[in-house]
């Protein structure tokens, strides 16, 4: 090894350090610091020049990696989500400072704390459930929960969790992410509530709706019964001998109780409509005789006027369609009728169009226009209304309620249709518009025979002396009472006590006509109906069968025709009704549909009066009525106080329902009222206060009978 001539202590630390590196690196060959001292102390200078920049950019880029490390944790706790990381057992191991925020906590009471302990009870399942599945996916989940903020708050939370595993597939830890909700949960649930209190507030309105409208109902009912009364009493006095002044007052009290009648009719007509209490009865009918039989019928009321009243069809309109021919009939009276009252001079048109069909419908347009006194344009939307007329004034001039055309667009609307009013300006007058559907008919021969019309079995009734008559009725006093009337009008009666009963009657004697009470024991009216009308099934045998019951409900009236039945007659049985309903028979029309009320008289024991009338005034009747009535009452009486006791709620309900007819019969207003209060509370299954209720109809039957004996021991 050559040596400097010049040797120096910074030579032989050079040569030391050189002996320290190849120890370190052996790269060069053995012998190498001998051959080139200075090159190898060159060289290691080279090298360490190359160290010092590689430090230094080392030393820049762990300060470019701690100035990141510090904006990725400011942002990590400054994120507007809470951000968390759960070990293995779900203990928290991170969170951000928003995190801590949310839940009200500084973030060393969050770290250590398992994520349960901050779910709301009943969450801790839903909590539990989500990170187990986690833990099994790959995928990132999404659930809501309800968690505990400090001092108990409510914080609503959406929480995003992804699993962590390492290589073999192991759990390691969640990442969580979680989002405020708490805001928009609580507007969710002040909306709902918003909901809950408007359906509340809806119902209560719907609710109020109803009891108005039961209200009018029973109201309107009430009313009929003494202006039934009234016509009666008119129509019987108008039978006897009297003055022709008497006769002059007489047509006025009866065109007065009409008028009566007619306003009843339209507030019943409305309560029902509203109380959804309407039904419609469809069937095969000709549209074009309908509506020439409602201009008929309005005829002798334009003439009166000297309007003239006409009416016309198109030729797309077909004869026979399928739907309700009544609620119509209803619509075009009160706007053809309407037409008329409100015009002075001039004419009513009625015209129909069909403006489309398809393959099962008509689409029908009724046109009703007059020229009278026209309709305010303020009054032209509001003129449907219940109670609303176009002018106030017009009440006293024009008379009615104004309900009709309230009336109509109900109808109307609940018929799937439309109507609407114009005035005919600039010519005098008005137009009513009625839009509606109506299915295709189907059954053309429907129309030669209306639907449950009596008309061809009965015409060969007419100019005999008497007909055999099945009376279906289990209670002794309307068996007695009903087989009196009928005999005084020359039938044959025999009587079934139940509905088993009749049927064996029917299939043994050919009977004209069979009246058959609704409720009877063993087998009910309408199902002894129904079978006897399967019995004649095949045969061209068809007998007339007609209800009798206390309700007079068109709901009832349904059911009863429902069964087969071809007519319907309210208890207590009238003579006069009865009379009228045998002549139909007789004539060979149609059989009305009796749907009037019973008539009672308020606050009273008993009706004498009307009493005696429906035993047509013979005191035999009355005795028999009478003993009837002493011998059976406590009967009764004993099968209510029975059902009571046991607390049947059904025995009830019939216990009470066959006295209450009982007293209908005997025209015991107050009585009837105590045993109808027992028939519901037993219907509705509400036994409060019956013992009360019950005591007082004990007490009142005694007065009851004490007054049916002074009215036999003075009649």
């Amino acid at each position: 090894m050559k040596e400097p001539k010049d040797k120096s202590p910074k030579f032989d630390e050079l040569r030391r350090q050189a002996e320290e590196l190849l120890k370190i690196c052996p790269k060069y060959p053995p012998g190498y610091l001998e051959a080139d001292i200075p090159s190898l102390i060159e060289e290691l200078e080279v090298h360490q020049t190359e160290l010092e920049i590689q430090n230094q950019e080392l030393r820049r880029a762990q300060l470019e990696l701690e100035e990141s490390k510090n904006k990725y944790f400011h942002l990590y706790d400054l994120a507007p989500v809470g951000y968390l990381t759960l070990d293995q057992n779900s203990v928290i191991s991170e969170a951000n400072l928003s995190c801590a925020e949310m839940f009200g906590l500084a973030r060393r009471y969050l770290i250590g704390s398992p994520l349960y302990l901050l779910a709301d009870p009943e969450f801790k399942d839903i909590l539990f459930r989500h990170l187990k599945k986690s833990r099994e996916s790959t995928s990132k989940l999404t659930c809501e929960l309800k968690l505990s903020k400090n001092q108990g708050a409510a914080l609503w939370v959406q929480m995003e969790s992804l699993a962590d595993h390492d290589e073999d597939g192991r759990f390691i830890s969640f990442r969580i992410i979680l989002v405020d909700v708490t805001e928009r949960k609580q507007i969710e649930q002040d909306l709902q509530q918003k909901e809950k209190d408007l359906t509340l507030a809806k119902n209560a309105a719907e609710a109020a709706n109803r009891a108005k409208s039961t209200f009018l109902s029973n109201m309107s009912h009430e009313i009929r019964t003494p202006l039934n009364g009234i016509v009666a009493c008119v129509d019987l006095l108008k039978s006897t001998p009297i003055t022709p002044e008497q006769s002059s007052y007489l047509d006025m009290m009866g065109i007065s109780a009409d008028s009566l009648l007619n306003i009843v009719t339209d507030v019943l007509d409305l309560s029902q409509i509203e109380a959804g209490k309407i039904n419609f009865e469809k069937g095969n009918f000709d549209i074009q005789e309908l509506i020439h039989k409602v201009c008929l019928a309005l005829r002798p009321a334009a003439d009166a006027k000297s309007i003239q009243l006409t009416y016309s069809v198109s030729s797309q309109v077909p004869a026979l369609v399928y739907g309700d021919p009544n609620h119509l009939s209803q619509i075009l009276n009160n706007l053809i009728g309407n037409a008329i009252k409100f015009t002075r001079t001039g004419a009513v048109d009625v015209h129909i169009e069909s403006l489309a069909n398809d393959k099962d419908k008509y689409q029908f347009h009724i046109r009703v226009r007059d020229t009278g006194i026209g309709i305010p344009m303020d009054k032209i939307y509001s003129i449907f209304d219940p109670f609303e007329q176009a002018d106030s004034s017009m009440t006293k001039e024009y008379g009615g309620t104004g309900l009709g055309l309230a009336i109509s667009k109900h109808l109307a609307e609940t018929m799937g249709g439309e109507i609407w009013a114009e005035n005919n300006s600039p010519h005098p007058g008005s137009t009513f518009h009625v839009m509606f559907w109506m299915e295709r008919g189907t059954r053309p021969e429907d129309i030669l025979e209306p639907e449950n019309s009596i008309v061809g079995p009965l015409l060969n009734m007419a100019g005999r002396k008497g007909w055999n008559i099945l009376l279906v009725e289990d209670n002794d006093i309307n068996q007695l009472v009903a087989k009196s009337i009928l005999e005084k009008l020359g039938h044959r009666v025999e009587i079934a006590e139940n509905g088993k009963r009749a049927v064996d009657k029917f299939m043994a004697a050919k009977y004209d006509l069979i009246f058959m009470d609704v409720q009877l024991p063993i087998m009910n009216g309408l199902e002894a109906a129904a079978l006897i009308r399967e019995k004649e099934r095949g045969t061209e045998r068809h007998t007339p069968i007609i209800a009798l019951t206390a309700y007079a409900t068109g709901e009832d009236r349904l059911r009863c025709l429902s069964a087969g039945m071809d007519g319907y007659l309210s208890k207590p049985i009238n003579s006069h009704k009865l009379n009228k309903l045998l002549k139909s028979f007789a004539n060979g029309t149609p059989l009305p549909l009796e749907d009037q009320p019973q008539r009672l008289v308020p606050d009273q024991i008993m009706d004498r009066e009307d009493f005696i009338a429906r035993c047509l005034g013979d005191k035999e009747l009355i005795n028999g009525v009478f003993n009837i009535f002493v011998k059976n009452h406590r009967e009764y009486l004993s099968n209510i106080q029975a059902a009571i006791n046991s607390h049947n709620a059904q025995d009830l309900m019939f216990s009470a329902h066959k006295f209450k007819g009982v007293l209908l019969m005997l025209s015991a207003t107050r009585p009837f009222r105590l045993a109808s209060m027992l028939e519901e509370m037993g219907k509705i299954g509400d036994l409060n206060k019956i013992e009360e209720v019950y005591g007082r109809l004990v007490r009142e039957t005694e007065l009851l009978k004490a007054a049916l004996g002074e009215l036999v021991s003075t009649y």
